[in-house]
This record gives structure tokens, sequence and C-alpha cells, in this order.
């Protein structure tokens, strides 16, 4: 098993692709066996997540992240799980093996969920940017809300 998170200063980014680098954990008869920081290409539609595909990783710890990068990843066969803290990438493996995190969709504090949680509303959350709130366009959607 080998498992991706995004970091930010050392602990879950909760921007996915936004964030500076990625932990990438190799799990072996439930310990981690190895421990990589990379940092990853560019910030563009797709590349983030086929570049974690092509460093072999199975699973994926988020605290949110778009629709389209889901998809992409679980077309390439990596488990995609939503909601994880922030926190240390050894503790969040840990909590992982023991089935301590569960895929609630938490938007931790970027206002972004996993999109395949989403039910059906009218209400489009913006990202928080850099201490500062960037709209982005939510077509179909009737009202916008900073979280």
């Amino acid at each position: 098993m080998k498992i991706a998170i995004p970091l930010a200063g050392g602990k879950l980014c909760t921007h996915f692709g936004h964030c500076e680098q990625f932990a990438i954990v190799t799990v072996e008869n439930g310990n981690i066996a190895k421990q990589e920081t990379l940092t990853p290409p560019p910030h563009a539609p797709g590349v983030i997540p086929n570049w974690i595909a092509d460093q072999g990783c199975t699973d994926i710890l988020v605290g949110g992240m778009g629709e389209a990068a889901q998809a992409i990843l679980q077309e390439r066969g990596i488990h995609v799980l939503c909601g994880a803290p922030s926190d240390t990438p050894e503790n969040l493996v840990a909590l992982y093996l023991r089935g301590e995190l569960a895929d609630s969709g938490n938007a931790g504090t970027t206002g972004r969920l996993c999109a395949s949680l989403l039910p059906a509303t009218t209400i489009c959350f913006l990202t928080i940017h850099h201490a500062r709130s960037s709209p982005f366009p939510c077509p179909g959607t009737k009202m916008h809300s900073a979280v």
C-alpha cells in the first residue's frame, strides 16, 4: 500500500491542488516502511492526480477535493478518502490503518467538499486562498457562500 497525503507545513493541507508537498508513505505488513516528501508539479487541471497515480500510490487521504481530481484518481485505481483532519502523515496513516478515518467529506478550512459527497444543492462554497476569498464560478447555483 502506498498512501499520498497533501502537505503544508508538515501537516495535511486541506487544499489538495495547492499544497506545498506530498508525503508518499509506503506501508508493508501494517507498518510504515518508507516515507518520502515530494514536490508536486504546478497546479493545472488533471496534472496532480495523474502525477499521484504515476508515483504508484494506491490511496490518498485528503481534507477535500474537486470532482474532476477525484474522478481521475478513481479511474486510475486510487482509493480516495475525503474528510481527513489536518495532522502529520504518521498520525493520519496510523488512524487510516486502524480504520479510524471515515470518508466524511469534511471541508476542513477550505470550504471544498469531496464532490461525490455533495448533495444536490443551490449553495456553492468558495475556496479561501492565502488569507483572502477567491470566488470560483459555480454553474447552475443560485447562492454563493464563503465558509
